[in-house]
């Protein structure tokens, strides 16, 4: 009774979270509402600074695409798919099996989408796709998905930079290697974030000035959290991990290892028992011996 009343508050406490930042984003999205000049004009500062910087290569990257339905449809899927539905299942899984996992996670959206919504408010952007520099809207071209997983009413149309889009993805990312004993499931940590990257630009929805933006954002919201999330008694026990979270960080190293092996509680960890307790009771035919022995504190020494 007490674990299920546990649960009923915990799952209260998160909704009430999400909530709370749900109709947070729309005061946001209403006080840029109708700020469609500053926006085209903060828009064109974006694109300025990227042929400074020699990034303005939007438009040679989308032509690959905007002739290739197959191409196209690809960056869709990716941009529609691979964010929110992904998110929710990556959240549900960690909430399910990883604790301190899990609430680090959804600080660091908190944080970063705290911060996000700062610059929203006080620095509109808009998409390239509403720009006047010749961009297609490939998501609305080929398909309605958009206008059911991201309505109108749902987003705000002047959020481009940064592009949480990108940076909530690569929270999910750092998760995914953070957290999972599979290195199929590393792997896909890693690729994430890079799809999504290819895709925000292929389907004109940010610049890449946007995605980098997105993944500082992201990145400082991680660091917030990770001081401000307290640990579990056992932060570690979730993973099956004696290693420290702390040192949990090391992506390559962990992407390329092996999954990790069960932990033997069978003859192998007894064999292992047995020889632990041959080196140092000699007698000893097997563990048992151990235990039929005790321990002489003045001499230092197992007697029988």
């Amino acid at each position: 009774m007490f674990n299920s009343v546990t649960r009923q508050k915990r799952l209260i406490r998160e909704f009430l979270i999400i909530a709370a930042g749900y109709f947070t984003y729309f005061g946001v999205r209403g006080a840029t509402e109708g700020q469609f000049d500053a926006a085209l004009s903060n828009a064109h500062s974006i694109v300025r600074l990227e042929e400074a910087l020699g990034l303005f290569v939007e438009p040679a990257l989308q032509a690959l695409v905007i002739t290739d339905r197959l191409n196209a449809n690809l960056a869709n899927w990716v941009y529609l798919w691979g964010h929110w539905p992904v998110m929710i299942l990556v959240g549900a899984w960690l909430y399910q099996t990883r604790e301190y996992g899990y609430r680090l996670f959804r600080n660091a959206i908190l944080a970063s989408g705290a911060i996000g919504l700062v610059l929203f408010m006080f620095y509109p952007v808009a998409p390239p796709r509403l720009t006047d520099f010749g961009f297609a809207d490939t998501i609305t071209s080929y398909s309605n998905l958009y206008h059911v997983l991201q309505p109108a009413w749902l987003t705000n149309q002047f959020a481009a930079f940064p592009s949480l889009h990108f940076g909530w993805n690569l929270l999910i990312g750092i998760s995914l290697i953070r957290e999972s004993g599979s290195r199929a499931v590393r792997m896909i940590g890693l690729a994430g974030p890079l799809m999504m990257f290819v895709a925000i630009v292929l389907t004109a929805n940010h610049y890449i000035v946007d995605a980098i933006g997105g993944g500082a954002v992201a990145l400082v919201g991680l660091a917030i959290a990770t001081r401000l999330t307290p640990r579990g008694p056992n932060p570690s026990a979730s993973t099956g991990s004696t290693e420290p979270p702390s040192r949990r960080l090391g992506f390559v190293r962990r992407l390329f290892r092996a999954d990790r092996p069960k932990a033997s509680f069978g003859t192998g960890a007894q064999n292992q028992n047995h020889s632990f307790a041959d080196q140092h009771h000699p007698g000893s035919a097997n563990s048992l011996d151990r235990v039929a022995s005790r321990y002489d504190g003045v001499t230092g020494m197992w007697v029988q």
